[in-house]
């Protein structure tokens, strides 16, 4: 099966590099583009960093460029063989992953599922689940590696 684009969320989770992995391996040999996409969750309650020298959007900009330099360094060992693109957006990760592979046209979501269980995962539910009911193509989602 051939992938010409496809969209691996990382969150910096050793599920999300572990689904980063899993994702080169998917793809050797191929011309694929990669686009690896971080979500900074907005920044609720802006009246409690008012203690703070920085404002929230000084906060946020400093999360944005800490995600791009994490996000060169888990390239760096294959940024030779694969084309990536770096996306970083603000809001709800479930929301930001389903439109940029709608705005990319991508053919594969590729992400790792934590896993949550029991009353956290009633009250939280799962980003994957969300992003698999939303997605506008097939999504793989990876779970933990068995020990």
């Amino acid at each position: 099966m051939k992938f010409d684009k496809i969209i691996c969320p990382i969150d910096f989770s050793n599920i999300s590099n572990y689904a980063f992995k899993y994702t080169i391996d998917l793809v050797k040999g191929q011309d694929t583009q990669i686009i690896l996409i971080h979500v900074i969750e907005h920044l609720y309650y802006h009246d409690h960093f008012l203690i703070l020298s920085l404002t929230p959007n000084e906060i946020e900009d400093k999360f944005t460029k800490l995600a791009k330099n994490k996000l060169h360094e888990l390239t760096k060992s294959v940024s030779k063989e694969f084309p990536f693109k770096f996306v970083i957006r603000e809001g709800h990760p479930e929301t930001e992953i389903v439109n940029a592979a709608k705005k990319d046209n991508v053919d594969l979501i590729v992400l790792g599922s934590h896993g949550r269980t029991g009353i956290t995962h009633v009250v939280l539910g799962s980003v994957a689940e969300r992003v698999a009911q939303k997605a506008p193509c097939p999504v793989l989602i990876v779970k933990k590696q068995s020990l």
